[in-house]
């Protein structure tokens, strides 16, 4: 219990020191965005991350469902059904991941109905949408090993990673746009820093539990994969709620 109690309490504080700083980071980032470009890269940032987010219904809660039922064998210490519900994971996201970069695709006709008034901007619009949708679908291929670290209450080396990658690319981007004054440039950092946080997760994920690597692993139930889509049932609302 108190090694729990330490768990969480330091998973709380590195959680609020990297969020202070990260936010500082991004105010001074949005300031000189807008004065280096225009409040219309702006709008197209927001319009854009918002479909995203619209999109990312499609993951329907199936990896806080499957976190949740992590808890118990990693609390009994049962390393066989923690690697089959990590490779479950594995495999619903991808699936999801493969959706998600579908489904934005389908939508690339629609965009000029979505936008009714084009942005006077001198970018393909287009072309910024699809990097917006690359940006947003890494992360499926990446995110199941993340879980194992929440499973073990060891959050808090997913953010101080994911921190030090942030403070790093941001500060890129506000270089690069002094420099360069180039949206594109700006966007292709962010999606290189997002593979590179997603990498290291992985990678330190692997190193801390090295069995989730085995390959040699037991499929789930059916009754247990029903279990996980009942309380996906549960989850779906607040989703459909944080859509909406």
């Amino acid at each position: 219990m108190e090694s729990r109690t330490k768990n969480v309490a330091r998973n709380s504080t590195v959680a609020l020191i990297t969020q202070v700083l990260t936010f500082i980071l991004q105010f001074i980032s949005r300031t000189i965005f807008i004065k280096v470009l225009s409040t219309e890269y702006l709008g197209v940032n927001g319009l854009f991350t918002n479909i995203l987010t619209m999109l990312s219904f499609a993951e329907l809660g199936i990896g806080n469902a499957i976190t949740f039922k992590l808890y118990k064998p990693v609390a009994e210490n049962d390393v066989e059904k923690i690697k089959s519900y990590v490779n479950f994971y594995k495999k619903a996201y991808r699936y999801i991941g493969i959706i998600i970069i579908t489904i934005g695709l389908l939508i690339i006709p629609f965009l000029k109905y979505i936008i009714n008034d084009a942005p006077n901007i001198k970018e393909n619009i287009t072309f910024i949408y699809i990097l917006f949708l690359l940006n947003s679908s890494i992360s499926y291929f990446f995110t199941y090993r993340r879980s194992i670290l929440y499973a073990y209450q060891m959050e808090y080396k997913a953010t101080l990673v994911e921190t030090a990658v942030t403070i790093v690319y941001t500060i890129a981007q506000m270089i690069f746009l002094v420099l360069t004054k180039n949206y594109l440039v700006y966007l292709l950092i962010q999606i290189l820093a997002t593979i590179l946080k997603n990498v290291l997760v992985s990678y330190r994920a692997g190193r801390e539990y090295a069995f989730i690597k085995d390959k040699n692993y037991k499929k789930l139930s059916k009754k247990e994969e029903k279990s996980i889509f009942k309380d996906v049932k549960s989850l779906l609302l607040y989703k459909l709620g944080g859509s909406i």
